[in-house]
C-alpha cells in the first residue's frame, strides 16, 4: 500500500475530502430517502471568512442551509427530513427564515421530524417548525418569553475618573446612554417596551399557530418558561420521549424497511485522492488556484454588510466581531456596478449602523450601482441605524417580522480621561491656537463653544441621514417623518406598518424578487465579498495583494489591552462577549470620527 504524505499535504487531504458543498447523489427514483441535517453552532449569514478551496462552503452558513433544505424539497426521492438541533446559534430573524424553508419544505406534501437535547428559545422556534419533535427524557426546554439586558456603565467610569460627554440627535437616539447614565431614560424604557412587546405577541403567536395550541395555552407555556421534557410533552410543546437512536428507529420504521437515511443530505463527499507522490500534490495545487469559471447563466450578486460599519476596509474586530469597511463594500459595488453578467444585487445587511461616514459612503455606492441594475435590500437580524441607513439605498427592503431596525438618529462625543489620569497622578499640560483645536481633547469635557460646533455637525449629519430616507422611501412613508426618526426602533412588522420596509420575508425573497426586477427567470448566486481561499493566506504571508483585489480584508488592532480583552471573554458565553464587543466597538469609534448612526443600544437577548 502507497505511503500517504504527512504534514501540510495531509492537512490539505483532509480538508479536501471533508469539504461540505451543495451537491445531489443520483438515486434510482423508486429509493425512499430521508433527509438528515445537523445543526450546531454559530449559524453565520455569510460563508465563512476563511476557506482554503474556492468553491467550499460551511455548513454553518445560513444560506448554505436554505440552499440544502430546499435541494430536499425538490428532490423527489426525499420523503421528509430530519433535522437534529445541537445548541445552534440563531438571531430571530435566522430563525424566522429558516421555519420560512421548513414550511415551503412541509407545503411540498413531505414531514419534517425534530430531534433536540436541549432547547432554548431560538432553537425551540425553529424546532416548532416541525410535524414532530422528539427530545430525550432529560432533555429540557426553556421558552421563557421575552428577556433583554442593557448595561450601563456610568458608574464604572466615575470610580475610574472618567467621563462620558455625549450629544445626541433624536429623543430617542440613546446610542450614549450606557455610558452616560445608571439606569435607561424614560423614552429608552418605551422604546423598549413597544420592541418587547412586538417580539413575544409574534413568539405567543407562532407557538400557538405551530403547536395547534389556543393562545391561551401558548401563553401558559411560555410561562412555565423552563421545564423537563415530560412536562413539554404534557404542555403539547414536544410529541416524543425518546433518545437518539430510537428516534432514527422510528422515523426510518415509518416509511419501510427500504427507507434509506441519508445523513448530511446536501454535503457533497469528496472522493479518496492519490497523494502518495509530490505530482499528484501539486496537481491538487494547480486545480486549487484555478480562476473562478465563468458563469453560465445571469447572476444575482448578493452583497452582505454584516457588522459594524467603519471607514476603510474590512477587518476583525473586538472578542472575535468583525467590522465592515466602507472601502471594502464600495468596491465590491463598483465591480458588481461593472459586471455585465450580474444582472441583478441584493443587499444582505446584518449590521446595528457605526460610522455616520461610512454609511454615507456605503449608502452612496449602493445607490450608483442600483442606478445600472436592480438592487434589493434584505435585512437580518437588525438593520438598525447606519444599518438601515445602508438599506434604503434599495429599490425594496425585505424584512423579516422580528427584525430590529429603524434607529434614525445620530450620536457623538468623547471619552473624557482627565479624572482617572488625575487619579493615577498624571497631569498634563495643554496648548492650543485656534478657537476650538481642542476639541476632542481627552483631559476636558466640551466647551458651550464647542458644544455648540458638535450638536451641528450632528444636527447636520441627522438631516442627511432623514433626507435619504425620505428620498429612498418616498411616498411608502405612513407618517410624518419625525414621527418615525428621532432614533425610534421597530421590529419588521412595525416597520412595515410604517413603511420603512416594503415586504416580509427572508434572504430567498429577497434574491427572487432581485431576479424577477432584472427578468431573469433562470440565475446563478454569487456571495460577496468571497471566502478567502488559499491562494489569498499565500498572498497574505508574503504580504502581497491577491489578484483582483483592493477590496480585501485588513486584521485590525486595538488599544485595549490584550489580555484584559481575553480575560474578558473567557468569563463571558459567546452572546454576552459579542454584546460587550460591539459596545467596546462604539467607544472606538468615537475615538476615529466621533459622530455616529449606530443602533441606541446593545441589548443582550438570551
Amino acid at each position: 500500500m502507497a505511503k500517504r504524505v504527512i504534514g501540510l499535504m495531509a492537512v490539505v487531504a483532509v480538508a479536501v475530502i471533508c469539504l461540505p458543498a451543495l451537491g445531489q447523489t443520483t438515486t434510482s427514483a423508486a429509493v425512499q430517502r430521508i433527509a438528515q441535517m445537523r445543526l450546531a453552532g454559530p449559524i453565520e449569514e455569510r460563508p465563512s471568512e476563511l476557506q482554503l478551496f474556492p468553491g467550499a462552503e460551511r455548513a454553518r452558513c445560513l444560506r448554505d442551509l436554505l440552499g440544502r433544505i430546499d435541494l430536499a424539497r425538490k428532490d423527489a426521492s426525499v420523503v421528509a427530513l430530519v433535522i437534529e438541533l445541537d445548541g445552534p446559534e440563531l438571531g430571530w430573524a435566522q430563525v424566522a427564515e429558516l421555519r420560512q424553508a421548513l414550511g415551503q419544505f412541509r407545503e411540498a406534501g413531505k414531514k419534517v421530524y425534530c430531534f433536540v437535547e436541549h432547547a432554548g428559545p431560538t432553537t425551540y422556534m425553529l424546532a416548532a417548525s416541525a410535524d414532530h419533535i422528539a427530545m430525550p427524557l432529560s432533555g429540557m426546554v426553556m421558552f421563557p418569553g421575552v428577556y433583554g439586558e442593557a448595561w450601563y456603565f456610568a458608574g464604572l467610569l466615575a470610580k475610574l475618573g472618567l467621563e462620558a460627554d455625549m450629544e445626541h440627535v433624536g429623543p430617542y437616539k440613546g446610542a450614549a446612554e450606557p455610558w452616560t447614565r445608571t439606569e435607561p431614560s424614560d423614552q429608552a424604557k418605551e422604546q423598549f417596551d413597544w420592541l418587547a412587546d412586538d417580539i413575544y405577541d409574534q413568539m405567543v403567536s407562532v407557538l400557538a399557530e405551530s403547536r395547534h395550541l389556543g393562545r391561551d395555552r401558548a401563553v401558559a407555556a411560555v410561562d412555565r418558561g423552563w421545564m423537563m421534557a415530560d412536562q413539554a410533552e404534557q404542555l403539547g410543546l414536544i410529541d416524543e420521549l425518546a433518545y437518539q437512536q430510537a428516534f432514527y428507529e422510528r422515523v426510518s420504521e415509518t416509511y419501510g424497511p427500504g427507507a434509506e437515511l441519508v445523513r448530511g443530505y446536501g454535503e457533497k463527499e469528496g472522493g479518496e485522492l492519490d497523494l502518495s507522490s509530490p505530482f499528484a500534490f501539486f496537481k491538487l495545487l494547480s486545480e486549487v488556484v484555478k480562476t473562478a469559471r465563468a458563469p453560465t447563466k445571469p447572476v444575482v450578486a448578493v452583497v452582505y454588510i454584516d457588522g459594524m460599519l467603519v471607514s476603510g476596509k474590512s477587518r476583525d474586530g473586538l472578542l472575535g466581531v468583525s467590522v465592515v469597511g466602507s472601502t471594502t463594500i464600495r468596491k465590491l459595488l463598483e465591480q458588481v456596478r461593472e459586471d455585465e453578467s450580474v444582472k441583478a444585487v441584493v443587499l444582505r445587511i446584518d449590521s446595528p449602523g457605526g460610522s455616520a461616514l461610512a454609511s454615507d459612503i456605503m449608502f452612496n455606492a449602493a445607490v450608483r450601482c442600483g442606478q445600472t441594475k436592480p438592487l434589493i435590500a434584505s435585512m437580518g437580524n437588525i438593520a438598525a441605524s447606519g444599518g438601515y441607513y445602508v438599506a434604503v439605498s434599495g429599490r425594496e427592503i425585505v424584512a423579516q417580522p422580528n427584525t430590529i431596525t429603524g434607529s434614525i438618529g445620530v450620536v457623538g462625543g468623547k471619552l473624557v480621561l482627565g479624572g482617572l489620569l488625575e487619579k493615577i497622578g498624571i497631569t498634563t499640560y495643554s496648548l492650543q491656537r485656534g478657537r476650538h483645536a481642542g476639541l476632542f481633547s481627552t483631559t476636558q469635557r466640551f466647551t458651550d463653544s464647542e458644544r455648540s460646533v458638535i450638536r451641528d455637525l450632528m444636527e447636520r449629519v441627522y438631516r442627511q441621514f432623514v433626507d435619504r430616507v425620505v428620498r429612498g422611501r418616498g411616498d411608502r412613508l405612513k407618517g410624518d417623518i419625525e414621527d418615525l426618526a428621532g432614533g425610534r426602533l421597530y421590529t419588521g412588522r412595525q416597520a412595515l406598518a410604517r413603511g420603512l420596509v416594503d415586504r416580509a420575508g427572508g434572504l430567498a425573497d429577497a434574491v427572487a424578487l432581485a431576479a424577477e426586477r432584472a427578468g431573469v427567470s433562470e440565475y446563478e448566486l454569487r456571495v460577496l465579498p468571497p471566502p478567502k481561499t488559499l491562494v489569498n493566506l499565500i498572498c497574505e504571508m508574503l504580504g502581497m495583494e491577491p489578484a483582483g483585489g483592493g477590496a480585501g480584508v485588513d486584521v485590525g488592532r486595538s488599544w485595549l489591552p490584550a489580555d484584559w480583552v481575553q480575560a474578558t471573554a473567557r468569563r463571558l458565553d459567546n452572546s454576552r462577549a459579542a454584546c460587550l464587543g460591539r459596545l467596546l466597538q462604539r467607544v472606538e469609534l468615537l475615538g476615529q470620527e466621533n459622530v455616529l448612526t449606530v443602533m441606541p443600544y446593545e441589548v443582550y437577548w438570551p
